[in-house]
């Protein structure tokens, strides 16, 4: 199992024509079901029950 400390997504981003690294944590989002749901009622009302007839 990982460590703790290496639990961590890196990121890669350009600036000034750099690559920068940086690093952010597994759970930056939140719970992923919540923030979807969040997010996405349009589709979860409208679409998905398409899917499940």
């Amino acid at each position: 199992m990982d460590p703790e400390e290496d639990k961590k997504f890196l990121t890669i981003r350009l600036e000034n024509g750099k690559a920068v690294r940086g690093e952010i944590p597994h759970d930056y989002y939140g719970d992923v079901e919540e923030m979807y749901e969040k997010y996405n009622r349009d589709y979860i009302e409208e679409e998905a029950p398409k899917y499940y007839e």
